[in-house]
């Protein structure tokens, strides 16, 4: 009744009705009998209840018709709604497969350069370890046999034997070993001897002060070799190993 009362053709059905009622109680038109009073009454309340009935059936027409409208509209709504996950839904998938090819990308050089590193690290290691091995086999290798040099025997220096006499109270002033080469002069001994000499390699005029002709006008000195008086002067004769130089002095008196 409230609903029906909210519409403008329901208070007019509702007037009506209290208007007949009004008359009905009133006792108004008494001309009109009790029947009659009785029947308009009923012919309201169907008038009024048909009027009830159609008003409700409008409206849960137009109830049902909104509704549909708004369960419609629902649906459009929702369909962008899942037309935009389906969207999404796609984009992800997209994303995640961009991202995972991104890391095997990325992925790939770093196993590559660990395979490298890995591969010199083996390398490495080997190098050492043959290293090693060398190492240990020169360290367990027999010692070699050294064999002690031989000195090959130094060549025999040439030496000849060198007197120097001065004869009577004087005595013998040098007697021994002399060393010589090829290009050794009887005047060379003479001088390694150490004695004084007064002279040169043509003539010896004295040895140790003691002088020609001081004891005689044919005094003075001479020099053999190997037991022989040689017809040249002491600077031009030269030396062989093992000759024997005699040196004396000879007194005229």
């Amino acid at each position: 009744m409230i609903r029906l009362f909210k519409t403008l053709r329901g208070r007019r059905l509702i007037t009506a009705l209290l208007l007949s009622i009004s008359i009905m109680l009133s006792g108004c038109g008494s001309s009109l009998t009790s029947s009659d009073l009785t029947a308009a009454s009923d012919e309201a309340m169907t008038s009024t209840a048909s009027a009830a009935s159609s008003e409700a059936a409008e409206e849960i027409t137009t109830s049902a018709g909104t509704k549909a409208s708004k369960e419609a509209e629902s649906i459009e709504e929702t369909a962008p709604e899942e037309t935009f996950a389906g969207e999404s839904s796609s984009v992800s998938e997209t994303t995640a497969q961009s991202a995972a090819q991104s890391n095997l990308e990325t992925a790939r050089p770093a196993a590559d350069s660990s395979a490298a590193e890995t591969k010199k690290q083996a390398e490495t290691t080997k190098a050492s370890e043959t290293k090693e091995a060398q190492t240990k086999a020169v360290e367990t290798k027999a010692p070699e046999t050294t064999e002690p040099e031989t000195t090959a025997p130094e060549a025999a220096k040439s030496c000849c034997t060198l007197v120097i006499d001065g004869g009577g109270s004087e005595g013998i002033y040098f007697s021994g070993q002399v060393e010589i080469s090829d290009s050794t002069t009887v005047y060379d001994v003479l001088c390694q001897s150490g004695v004084t000499i007064d002279g040169s390699s043509t003539y010896i005029k004295a040895i140790n002060n003691l002088r020609e002709k001081e004891h005689g006008p044919m005094s003075g000195w001479l020099y053999d070799v190997n037991g022989v008086t040689p017809m040249k002067s002491c600077g031009a004769y030269y030396l062989s190993d093992g000759d024997s130089v005699y040196w004396h002095y000879l007194y005229d008196e």
